[in-house]
């Protein structure tokens, strides 16, 4: 590349200044390609641009295959594999608490727990959680037909490669039973059993003392547990922005020496029976009432059906209007009536 300076140069020898060579416009200075371009060369350029973006992607797809085999070749096939399937209508803290009990065994027990929640309500667990690591390689056809896999807790569920725990009542007894026998110190616990009862002769011992908030019988087991759900509650990107948002907003992210205190408070609406009984009341079209019929009889406190988050805020104004006494919190939350259905209420 040269640039044209000839016109330049006479400027200076007709006695032009170097203050009024830069006010010349740009277009004087224009570059030039001195080299002749040519008549083929945007079409060797298109394809050498199109050749690499292939290898590229050659390169990319053999990284990606020997990538993953060489994951499967250093975590292997998994063992025994456990699966988990939430059931449709269950809560929360029930579904994941046996699921957390089936993961804090893993290591103990040998096996990899996969959890199942395509059919819960409350949706699939990879959209508040990153997916587990399970440090093998789950089987394709893992979930093809879960219902021939060998029940926990029936007869030789030991040496079965593929098992599935439910929330059937002598497959949770069983699990207890594993962490009692492998988890629970029974010394440990007798001894605080004895603590108990010689507390209960005496109004003062009426809580556990400083320190023993775990009863030290249980601390493996607690301790099985808290790792395993240090390994699995870790909110993914999107709700984690909502966590940091909401921090924000309470001010956690303040010094603790400069906020102001923070307490948090969960309104439970109670037991899932007596919750289905206020959604009732206010009504709801979630699919897990939309097949229940609303009584006629019942009244809305508003036609709220196209709200589900107006009807949970409904539901617990009615489940916390029980728990107030009208004389000492007058007014301050409707009391549950006939006109609501309650009379089943105390």
């Amino acid at each position: 590349m040269t640039v044209e300076l000839e016109h330049c140069r006479a400027s200076v020898d007709s006695g032009g200044s170097e203050e009024t060579l830069l006010r010349l416009s740009m277009d004087e200075l224009d570059f030039v390609d001195s080299v002749p371009r040519p008549k083929g060369a945007r079409s060797q350029g298109r394809v050498t641009v199109v050749a690499v973006f292939v290898c590229a992607i050659m390169v990319g797809a053999i990284v990606l295959v020997s990538t993953r085999w060489q994951s499967a070749r250093k975590f292997g096939p998994c063992g025994q594999i456990l699966v988990r399937r939430f059931e449709s209508y269950t809560g929360l803290g029930s579904e994941y608490g046996v699921f957390l009990r089936a993961a804090a065994l893993s290591a103990e027990m040998g096996w990899t727990v996969v959890p199942v929640t395509t059919d819960w309500i409350y949706g699939d667990l990879d959209n508040f959680f990153v997916p587990p690591l399970y440090g093998c390689t789950l089987p394709a056809d893992l979930l093809d037909d879960v219902s021939t896999y060998k029940e926990f807790g029936t007869e030789g569920w030991e040496r079965a490669d593929r098992l599935r725990l439910t929330r059937n009542f002598h497959q949770l007894l069983h699990l207890d039973g594993l962490i009692r026998n492998r988890s629970i110190d029974a010394d440990g616990m007798r001894r605080l059993d004895m603590k108990q009862r010689l507390w209960s002769l005496d109004d003062e011992h009426l809580t556990l003392p400083y320190g023993e908030s775990v009863p030290h019988g249980v601390d493996k087991a607690f301790l099985e547990q808290a790792d395993a759900l240090k390994r699995l509650w870790v909110p993914n990107a999107r709700m984690q922005a909502q966590i940091d948002r909401l921090a924000t907003r309470v001010g956690l992210d303040e010094a603790r020496s400069t906020r102001r205190p923070v307490v948090a408070v969960q309104v439970r609406l109670g037991d899932k029976k007596t919750e289905l009984g206020d959604l009732q009341r206010v009504g709801s079209h979630m699919r897990l009432y939309a097949s229940t019929p609303v009584p006629r009889s019942s009244v809305n406190l508003t036609d709220a059906r196209s709200d589900d988050m107006n009807v949970y805020f409904q539901a617990i104004q009615v489940a916390i209007g029980r728990l107030y006494e009208a004389d000492l919190t007058p007014g301050a939350f409707p009391r549950p009536s006939k006109r609501y259905g309650s009379s089943q209420y105390p």
